[in-house]
């Protein structure tokens, strides 16, 4: 329903004399069950299964009611885009530019709403006979969208039924009603409204910019629609329904990765700010915002599956699109848990692979590893093994151990021998993969740094091999996660060395594993996500870094509270990605509010409030708010050089940076004082200096 107002969606009947009969405002007897009924002026409308009333709120009881009333769509894509002028007068107005210019002025002198406006013209005019009648599509849309693209992507999605009649709001209810919601509307109403209708269309003109998931009523909708088990749909332009399914074919993984991202019920806005409290008190209080964001994305990733099933069936057989389908549709099976279809399919899509490009492929060799992770989540330990052996034999040999792919398939590997207390094994595989990292090249330090995280895991295993069984299982139990661990420090390093593909590719399948082991909701996984931020940071998508941060730093408030640490540097690093975009209040904001928590509960001399002192400096430094930064520049340098000592990373880092403002502002004499009090860098003062400085 997007940004509709909140007394723009129900109608009220004054009904104070309800309580002459019935003194108890909380039982007034409504018939428990939804209907369809008529009233002077109102049609088709569900009424409310019960209502409550704090008696501070107002001296009156209120019905509410939800109008059914829809419109034609081929009304709209035709006679009212004419009524206003053709396209060109709407090419540029957002549908709530189109309610306010067009819609409100409409209605006006009816005081009805545009639906009930034309029944009301119909008796006259016998050519709008038939243009509203009972919905049988709801839409689900957000008002910041452009109105015109929100048209042709439902044209695209009803093509073959041009005369759908659906709810769309703006047409659907009174724009000139001003009334208030009550938490028992959220409750019931607007659920038993969704679910007689029967079908939720979600309007997504395009997939990167998905303005609907950053709204809050669209969550509260698809809720109600999951909920209520309606029929829900995703309706795209066709350009951009083939340019979104290209994308799932090519990467499956990371599709799914980004609608868990996305999905964010907590950080979600509305319009009104009574609207937005509302939907999330219903939906954090008596739902969850973790339940709530489950089953949102729960719905979507349904959805994509119906696609991809639907692009399966439609192929012709043995191309290379059944394969990438066959891949796409076996992933999303197994992220639902239904890991006897994805097996079938991912072994097909192996074996086609396999047969078409050959055993030593990369997209070969990533199916197998595929195949062996539904193999090894239904326990099929011995058909895992042979498939991880051969996988890592042959990236081996083909690619090398520094490619991602190896990596995946060594630890993979190892987590199962690790499993399974098979440690002579795992020591096999220890000295006959792990050991030639040590051996690589001095001048690059990752495969080193590799072995020695592997080894600083492997060996408490080893070292426990000869406990007792319940000993030896509490203590793997309590270090799962110790090959993601080696994994996500690998990402690590690739993304320091600057190579984020292979960065990209371990990072996903950290998070990938850790979301299916443990849960959205851990902080492991959690951890992973800020980590895959920050690397879309590194790579400048500051759009899906800021995505990532906001669900991430969302979702740590939820799961950890917000004073933990962790969500300290969720709103850090947020902070520093609306710094790269630009977005100066917000990430002053940002830095400020992380600085007051950290100084609140870790204390002023803390390394990491240290840090935030040293971050808004920095910032209002780049933003010229010259004063302001020396002044946080000589607190940190200070609070540095006492907690920190003189020859700390952060001392003279934070020197440095103080000697840059001061040569920017031609005080070289200053800058050449902190050189010679923190002597560990060396800066060149003459004046033609200070631009490349």
């Amino acid at each position: 329903m997007g940004n509709c107002s909140s007394n723009e969606i129900i109608r009220i009947a004054d009904t104070s004399h309800a309580m002459k009969k019935n003194p108890n405002p909380y039982n007034l007897g409504i018939d428990t069950s939804p209907k369809l009924f008529h009233s002077t002026g109102v049609k088709n409308e569900v009424k409310p299964k019960s209502f409550s009333m704090d008696n501070a709120n107002a001296p009156t009881l209120q019905t509410m009611t939800f109008t059914m009333n829809g419109i034609k769509l081929s009304y709209l894509l035709n006679q009212f885009v004419k009524d206003c002028g053709e396209r060109r007068a709407l090419r540029k107005r957002t549908t709530a530019n189109v309610c306010k210019k067009y819609i409100k002025p409409k209605t006006k002198r009816y005081g009805l709403s545009y639906c009930d406006m034309i029944l009301e013209k119909a008796k006259s005019d016998c050519k709008l006979d038939g243009v509203v009648g009972t919905a049988t599509v709801f839409i689900s849309h957000a008002w910041q969208e452009n109105f015109l693209d929100v048209l042709e992507a439902l044209g695209d999605q009803f093509k073959d039924e041009p005369n759908k009649i659906v709810w769309f709001d703006i047409f659907s209810y009174n724009q000139q009603d001003t009334v208030n919601l009550s938490n028992e509307w959220y409750a019931s109403t607007f659920m038993d409204a969704i679910k007689e209708i029967g079908n939720t269309v979600l309007i997504m003109p395009s997939w990167n910019a998905c303005i609907p998931l950053q709204r809050a009523w669209c969550y509260y909708e698809l809720y109600c629609t999951a909920i209520s088990k309606a029929k829900f749909e995703v309706a795209m332009s066709n350009l951009e329904k083939r340019s979104f399914i290209e994308k799932c074919k090519n990467d499956p993984k990371e599709v799914i990765i980004e609608m868990l991202c996305m999905v964010n019920t907590a950080d979600s806005k509305a319009s009104k700010p009574e609207e937005e409290e509302l939907i999330h008190e219903f939906m954090g209080d008596k739902v969850g915002f973790v339940k709530a964001d489950s089953t949102v994305f729960g719905t979507l990733r349904d959805w994509v599956l119906e696609v991809g099933l639907e692009e399966m069936n439609a192929v012709d057989k043995f191309s290379p699109d059944e394969v990438k389908l066959n891949n796409l549709v076996g992933i999303l099976y197994q992220h639902k848990g239904e890991y006897e279809k994805a097996e079938i399919l991912l072994k097909d899509c192996f074996l086609k692979n396999e047969t078409t490009l050959g055993c030593d492929h990369l997209v070969t060799l990533t199916s197998m590893n595929n195949l062996a992770e539904i193999y090894d989540r239904q326990g099929k330990d011995d058909e895992a093994e042979r498939l991880w052996n051969d996988c890592l034999s042959k990236c081996q040999l083909v690619l090398g151990l520094y490619q991602p792919i190896t990596l995946i398939s060594f630890y993979n590997l190892s987590e199962l021998y690790r499993r399974r207390g098979h440690y002579e094994k795992a020591e096999e595989l220890f000295n006959a993969k792990a050991e030639p990292f040590r051996r690589q090249s001095s001048s690059n330090p990752i495969p080193d740094f590799g072995w020695l995280i592997f080894k600083m895991n492997f060996v408490p295993f080893r070292a426990h091999h000869s406990e007792s069984d319940s000993e030896r299982d509490e203590f793997l139990g309590t270090n799962k996660s110790a090959p993601l661990e080696c994994l996500k420090r690998f990402a690590q390093q690739f993304d320091f060395a600057e190579e984020y593909d292979k960065a990209e590719t371990l990072y996903k399948h950290c998070f990938w594993y850790s979301e299916m082991v443990f849960g959205l909701d851990n902080p492991t996984t959690l951890e992973i996500m800020c980590g895959l931020a920050n690397l879309y940071h590194s790579e400048k998508k500051y759009i899906k870094a800021e995505q990532f941060h906001m669900s991430c730093l969302s979702k740590r408030k939820t799961v950890l509270g917000p004073d933990h640490p962790a969500t300290f540097n969720s709103v850090n690093d947020l902070a520093e990605t609306y710094q790269a975009q630009y977005k100066y209040d917000k990430a002053k904001h940002a830095f400020k509010d992380c600085l007051a928590k950290r100084e609140l509960i870790l204390g002023p001399d803390h390394p990491d409030t240290l840090k935030s002192l040293r971050n808004l400096a920095r910032l209002y430094q780049r933003y010229g708010k010259i004063d302001k930064a020396e002044k946080l520049y000589k607190e940190c340098l200070s609070k540095c050089d006492t907690v920190l000592g003189h020859d700390h990373y952060e001392t003279w880092s934070c020197s440095f940076e103080l000697s840059i403002l001061c040569l920017s502002q031609m005080r070289f004499c200053k800058a050449k004082a902190l050189e010679r009090k923190y002597p560990d860098y060396r800066l060149d003062y003459s004046e033609s200096s200070q631009f490349e400085v």
